[in-house]
């Protein structure tokens, strides 16, 4: 039997990694934090289920969380597209990295999304001429 692989204690930053059976087929989709692996997530979804309605409230059934799914992934079946964001490259079989401007990231670390609150003055928009 190969021995177990680990993840660099550098590596993990705040969270640890949860103990979880890593297969073949899985699929990480990684990303620094606030850098758009929601968004990935609910693409994967609409994919794997077209005609569902996918929503925050059902999203972790078809593109789970390590973090809250953790117990929960070893009973799923088939291929598994699971959210992380630690950057354990050698565990993960085949991996989606999103990628963002460091600097677009860390303006929305500043708030969340129950403290921001949205306003549009139509007055002020303005519009590109189109060409």
């Amino acid at each position: 039997m190969p021995p177990a692989k680990v993840c660099p204690p550098e590596r993990l930053q705040k969270r640890p990694l949860p103990a979880i059976r890593i297969r073949p087929d899985d699929v990480f989709i990684v990303s620094y934090p606030r850098s758009g692996n929601t968004w990935v997530r609910f693409l994967m979804a609409n994919l794997l289920a077209p005609d569902a309605k996918i929503t925050f409230r059902n999203i972790e059934n078809y593109a789970p969380s390590i973090y809250k799914s953790a117990d929960t992934l070893d009973a799923r079946e088939g291929h598994r597209y699971i959210k992380s964001h630690n950057p354990c490259y050698e565990l993960y079989p085949k991996l989606i990295y999103v990628y963002r401007d460091g600097r677009d990231a860390l303006v929305p670390t500043t708030t969340t999304p129950r403290e921001r609150t949205f306003s549009l003055n139509i007055r002020r928009l303005h519009f590109l001429p189109f060409r």
